[in-house]
């Protein structure tokens, strides 16, 4: 690795450090192995057709932007004979003449139009004089020294025939070259870069620092928010268990109170233990759904206000200052409410929901898919799953068709102690099942609980350390120093 090509890797690192994105993207810009394709360079309203069929590409506006022509290793400039060249259009070809002469290459196009030496010789001044800065004389003894060569796609005038064939040989012997990179590109590649950077740099000094007063009021005011939004995560958790337990409570009541009339009206299907187990889960299993749409509603309200609620809490920090400082974890305030409510999700949500589950057939069309995702799919969802199993619910809760059915059931299965023993062995499975669900969701709210806890200090820590970012970043006049002895060694290259 050259001189030139280790300073240009340092200003690069030291870019993307500081953050330097125009430096960053010149260098990006770079290509790591030489490519032979030349850049077609040309203002718009040069017609270069034959010459771009010729290179196999099209042409790129000719504009005043020195990273263009220094990041292509080999550049094709195309300007028209005899056409007044503006200001702007000398500015911007000239970066692309000041590259290496192998590097770059001339080229007057609409050459047909040229009709006699007078007119040959004033192209030739003109350009000479305005871009190349050589003389016609020198030209003549060696016409590629400047790489400057016509072009025509018509018919051009017989003495210049001989001029024309000559600059096509010149061209295609340019094109054929094997391509290189000139150490004199590499060290116009590095200087551009160090001029870049030290103009970021400059801008940087420059730059107002944020009021650090402002920067305070924020950061207190985030601190205010943060103990207050992990205070309603508690208070939420807690009132939701509490909830949940009253209405679990609510529902073995109900369900021990109507189950001796539901086996009485069933009393034909207690043939046996297994009909006896099945009448016991049906029975279960339609009440169940009767009171999860019964409860869905209250659930789907408190997720709304939940919702609401955690903005209004959000209320009153400067965010406009947090997103300009924190723009990768933003837009806040809404990313902390996300984050809150993704991993009460993850915990409250893993299930797959049924499909079309029956309690939601009454369910108002607006809310039934919400209604499905937090009930069905949600914790109450999985921990019904997990109870209810997949086969009847006596045979799921460990044994109690065997100890408190089975025998008994077959015993007195035609008299009126079998609907007494069905109601016994029904309490028996309705206690373990309440049991049951309401271990279930009470852990999963409880891990909800701490998954928004986790989440809450997570996205407050991250715009508490953009805040104090700006104290502790460098400005930009520090890197100064490091800039000039940079430009230093590449001079000594030189």
């Amino acid at each position: 690795m050259s001189q030139a090509e280790r300073v240009l890797a340092e200003v690069a690192e030291l870019a993307e450090e500081r953050g330097w994105n125009d430096v960053v993207s010149f260098a990006g810009g770079l290509s790591a192995e030489p490519d032979g394709t030349p850049l077609l360079l040309a203002p718009p309203e040069v017609d270069v057709t034959g010459l771009a069929g010729r290179l196999g590409q099209r042409p790129r506006p000719l504009e005043p932007d020195v990273a263009i022509s220094l990041r292509a290793d080999r550049v094709l400039l195309a300007l028209e004979c005899g056409r007044l060249l503006t200001p702007a259009e000398i500015e911007a070809a000239a970066p692309v003449l000041d590259r290496p002469p192998r590097s770059r290459l001339l080229v007057l196009v609409g050459a047909e139009g040229i009709t006699n030496d007078d007119d040959l010789d004033l192209v030739e001044s003109a350009v000479s004089r305005v871009l190349l800065g050589g003389s016609a004389e020198r030209r003549e003894r060696d016409p590629s020294e400047h790489h400057f060569l016509l072009w025509a796609d018509g018919e051009a005038a017989g003495f210049l025939r001989g001029r024309l064939e000559r600059d096509r040989d010149l061209l295609d012997q340019w094109l054929n070259e094997p391509t290189s990179v000139d150490e004199a590109l590499l060290v116009a590649r590095a200087e551009h870069a160090i001029a870049l950077a030290v103009a970021q740099a400059e801008a940087e000094r420059a730059a107002p620092l944020v009021d650090e007063r402002r920067l305070a009021a924020t950061g207190a005011e985030l601190a205010s928010i943060r103990r207050r939004l992990l205070r309603r995560v508690e208070s939420d958790a807690a009132t939701a268990e509490r909830q949940l337990s009253a209405s679990m409570r609510s529902l073995e009541q109900d369900l021990l109170a109507r189950a001796g009339t539901f086996l009485a009206r069933n009393r034909a299907e207690l043939t046996d233990a297994e009909r006896v187990t099945a009448v016991v889960d049906r029975y279960i299993r339609q009440e169940v759904e009767g009171w999860l749409l019964t409860v869905g509603q209250p659930i789907l309200t408190r997720a709304g206000q939940t919702h609401r609620d955690l903005r209004d809490l959000l209320e009153g920090a400067d965010w406009a200052l947090v997103n300009e400082l924190a723009p990768d974890g933003g837009p806040y305030p809404q990313a902390v409410i996300d984050a809150i409510l993704a991993a009460q999700d993850v915990e409250l949500g893993e299930a797959v929901p049924p499909p079309a589950p029956s309690h939601l057939a009454g369910a108002p069309a607006g809310n039934r898919a919400r209604l499905d995702s937090l009930l069905a799919g949600g914790a109450l969802g999985v921990a019904f799953a997990a109870v209810l199993g997949g086969g009847p619910i006596g045979l799921a809760a460990g044994g109690l068709a065997g100890a408190t059915g089975g025998r008994v059931v077959t015993h007195y299965l035609n008299g009126r102690r079998g609907v007494q023993a069905a109601e016994s062995y029904a309490h028996a499975v309705i206690k373990q099942f309440t049991a049951g669900v309401l271990a279930s969701v009470g852990e999963r709210m409880r891990r909800a609980a701490e998954a928004a806890r986790e989440a809450t200090g997570s996205e407050f820590d991250r715009v508490e350390s953009a805040l104090r970012a700006p104290a502790a970043a460098p400005r930009g006049g520090d890197a100064l120093p490091r800039l000039a002895e940079l430009r230093r060694r590449l001079a000594m290259n030189g």
